[in-house]
């Protein structure tokens, strides 16, 4: 190996790579943490992502990279055992074991605080990958996320959070 990503307090549960750039890493551990990485650099940490932080942190440039590096903060509070980026880089998906999936905007890093209500079921410490529908299959601005919940999956709107549909089996 290189070098080794160092940064989470916990087990590491899930990884997604950026569909644009094949350098900028999402990793999701059992600490409640989302970290970015740029696995150029030896220090190679770009900072966490808050779930506090609604408003993001300008100087973004929509791949994690920042003028400024959050070290401190949770996206979940329970682990987070799933990730997933939108076709275009724009937004990254989160899941945990808190029954949350959170929509984070990578132009500010901010928590867009779409609400997919109570209906998630979540608390396994296995991974759990939430499912985004092709871009080209989707109206622009209504794209669509399925999320496998015990015996169904569930579909909803990724930034109004509402359930479209319940496929049972």
């Amino acid at each position: 190996s290189a070098h080794s990503l160092a940064g989470h307090s916990g087990s590491v549960l899930t990884a997604a790579w950026h569909p644009k750039n094949e350098n900028i890493l999402a990793s999701g551990a059992t600490d409640g943490t989302v970290r970015l990485w740029d696995i150029r650099r030896s220090a190679s940490s770009l900072g966490v992502l808050d779930m506090d932080d609604s408003i993001g942190i300008s100087g973004y440039d929509g791949q994690g990279t920042g003028a400024r590096r959050r070290e401190r903060g949770r996206a979940h509070v329970g682990a987070v055992n799933g990730m997933t980026w939108t076709d275009d880089g724009k937004f990254l998906v989160s899941s945990g074991t808190d029954e949350r999936m959170r929509v984070w905007d990578m132009a500010t890093g901010a928590n867009t605080l779409a609400n997919f209500g109570p209906t998630i079921r979540n608390a396994q410490n296995t991974a759990l990958q939430p499912l985004l529908a092709p871009s080209h299959l989707t109206p622009v601005g209504s794209e669509t996320i399925y999320f496998p919940n015990p015996q169904e999956i569930l579909n909803f709107d990724l930034h109004a959070g509402t359930l479209q549909r319940r496929l049972r089996i």
